[in-house]
Formats: C-alpha cells, sequence, structure tokens
C-alpha cells in the first residue's frame, strides 16, 4: 500500500517520525515527495525546511525513502509546462507523473 501526505502548515518532524514508525511496524514502504516547484515562485528557506525534514526521516528509517522533485531539471524552468504559478497543465502533470510512477516503481522493485 502506499499513502500520500501533503504538508501544510507547521512542519512537525515528531509526526513524521511517528508515520515512518508506524510504516516500519506494518511492513508498509513511505515514500515522501517534495513536489516540482516553479524557480522564483517560492521562499528558499521555507523549500529548505521541507527537504531537510524529509531527509531527516529518509536517513533515519528503513524502507523509507525521499523522492525529491523541487528543482527538477525538465519542469522548474520551463513555463510551458505550468497553467499557473502554483499548478502544472496537463503536459507538466504527465511529465510528473511519469517521473513520479517510474521512481516509485524502482522502489517497489527493490523492496520485493
Amino acid at each position: 500500500p502506499i499513502n500520500t501526505v501533503h504538508l501544510s502548515g507547521k512542519y512537525r518532524l515528531q509526526e513524521f517520525e511517528e508515520l515512518a514508525k508506524l510504516a516500519k511496524q506494518n511492513n508498509f514502504i513511505l515514500i515522501l515527495v517534495s513536489p516540482t516547484w516553479l524557480n522564483g515562485l517560492f521562499d528558499e528557506t521555507q523549500r529548505q525546511l521541507i527537504i531537510n525534514l524529509y531527509q531527516k526521516i529518509d536517513t533515519q528509517y528503513d524502507r523509507t525513502y525521499f523522492l525529491d522533485y523541487s528543482y527538477d531539471e525538465k519542469l522548474s524552468n520551463d513555463l510551458s509546462f505550468w497553467l499557473n504559478m502554483g499548478h502544472l497543465n496537463f503536459d507538466g502533470a504527465n511529465v510528473f507523473s511519469e517521473e513520479l510512477s517510474e521512481d516509485i516503481l524502482t522502489i517497489l522493485s527493490a523492496n520485493q
């Protein structure tokens, strides 16, 4: 099973640690994803808080993975993939979905 967690508001390390422990106890794979961001749109400090949190959880817990697309080469700099400043358009969403699917399949294959 794959569960998705979306961060909003405060970033709480303790809550993510509890989630990682629960996933480990139940033999689940936890995949943390930082999606593509349009370069220059978000405050770098905010982005780095998320990246640091995910990296910490990734390194501390087995079967926990961090997929960082925040500076995706294909999408982050190309406005033609964006519907507006915060959302990918159809083509951008397809490119992102393909990348994400490939990476998740690689993780799942490595854990069989």
